[in-house]
């Protein structure tokens, strides 16, 4: 019916909020309207009438209006889902609710939508908010944008897109939970932007039920496991598993360390390797830290870094080409072949559960939080926010030897008492 033109349309946003209130309120008070309430089954369902602005070149219908612009207003119909009979049993209960929809339409500041579809919406958000973010993360934002959303909402006009389709769509994907949250954060994130600019003006998430959040699924290496592992790593790899076991580190924090990070027996987390780029940046405000470390892993570093010698990268670990590491590749080629010859990797394969570098980081918290290191001293060593139950509940696991020194105890409380002992 109309052409995308990113320019008129950002002019349409100008002139929509130029208008004038009064000329607005006059608009509102002679179409002021009660909606229409619908009895459709096992719901109730409301439908009312809407002013939409529509970008120049539409063609023009009965009733349309044409804006001084070269804009359409049209009024169209509208209709959504209010509520399930299952919390909404009675129709009195169901007419609050449409009363309550229909206050923000009668409102005396009333301002007709734009309309756009959903796929030209994501397209301007990319374009002029995602930007700003890491590139890390807008590379995962348009992931899930062109693969995920698009595809379901991207012919949509925005004011279409109710509470019943996202639900629809949320209780249809096969993913794990963390993954359906990560999709739902970006749809949200880019509606209320929309609202923002007055694309929108009503909420599809209101009531949304999204699968309960999981328990970390992350294997984490048992101090054990991660001495099998140093002692199986040859040359640079033996220093750098050493410094993921004892410092808990991000694997892109390491691989970005510089000689200048290295003070003494601490180190400087400034920086951050992500697919083999340098980022001048870490993951969040508290990423910035200063670790203490051993002074042996301290002269380890040194000698590493004597032996290998400068680099035009600035950088105490290079891959065999002489560039930044790509963690996902040093995964592949240098520590699940470790993984596999020490049958570690099968246990993983076999929980079903993701290993990697990050097993490290979470036998580290693991460790340190059993040994009885304060809370605070850990997040700061690993960059967590001080107080956060993220450490706690991510990256804490239960380990087996715990639940038998658990298992002795409680049978040792419940155990008969011999004759003349006291009872505690």
């Amino acid at each position: 019916m109309y052409s995308y033109d990113p320019k008129s349309r950002v002019e349409m946003s100008m002139r929509a909020a130029s208008l004038t209130s009064r000329g607005w309120r006059s608009l509102v008070r002679s179409r002021y309207q009660t909606g229409q309430l619908l009895d459709d089954k096992d719901r109730w369902c409301a439908r009312w009438r809407e002013d939409v602005i529509l970008p120049k070149g539409t063609t023009i219908l009965k009733g349309d209006k044409v804006l001084p612009g070269g804009e359409v207003l049209r009024r169209t119909r509208r209709w959504d889902v209010l509520a399930r009979k299952s919390h909404c049993p009675t129709k009195r209960m169901a007419l609050r609710l449409l009363e309550e929809k229909m206050r923000s339409i009668n409102r005396e500041d009333y301002r007709p939508t734009m309309v756009e579809t959903f796929g030209n919406f994501a397209d301007r958000w990319m374009g002029t908010v995602m930007i700003h973010l890491a590139e890390s993360t807008q590379q995962e934002e348009r992931r899930r944008i062109e693969k995920q959303l698009k595809p379901v909402f991207g012919m949509v006009p925005m004011q279409q897109i109710t509470a019943e389709m996202v639900q629809a769509w949320i209780s249809s994907l096969p993913y794990s939970p963390k993954t359906i949250r990560n999709l739902k954060g970006t749809l949200s994130t880019i509606w209320t932007k929309a609202k923002d600019w007055d694309y929108v003006k009503h909420d599809p998430f209101k009531g949304l039920r999204l699968p309960a959040k999981g328990i970390s699924q992350v294997y984490q290496f048992s101090a054990e496991e991660m001495m099998a592992i140093i002692n199986e790593a040859k040359g640079w790899y033996k220093t750098f598993f050493r410094l993921l076991a004892q410092t808990g580190m991000r694997p892109g924090e390491a691989f970005a360390l510089r000689p200048q990070d290295l003070e003494g027996r601490t180190i400087h987390v400034r920086q951050a390797v992500w697919r083999g780029k340098v980022k001048n940046s870490v993951k969040t405000k508290d990423s910035v830290r200063d670790i203490s470390i051993a002074d042996a892993l301290a002269s380890e570093l040194r000698a590493h870094m004597s032996e290998a010698g400068p680099n035009k990268h600035g950088l105490i670990f290079l891959n065999k080409f002489g560039r930044p590491v790509n963690a996902s590749h040093f995964v592949d080629k240098v520590l699940n072949p470790i993984l596999d010859r020490l049958g570690i990797r099968a246990k993983i394969k076999e929980l079903g559960i993701r290993g990697g570098n990050y097993a490290f980081r979470h036998g580290n918290i693991t460790e340190l939080r059993r040994s009885g290191v304060p809370l605070k001293t850990i997040q700061a060593r690993v960059g967590h926010a001080v107080g956060s139950h993220v450490t706690d509940l991510h990256y804490v696991h239960a380990v087996s030897a715990d639940d038998h020194a658990a298992a002795d105890l409680i049978d040792a409380l419940l155990s008969p008492k011999q004759d003349g002992e006291s009872v505690q």
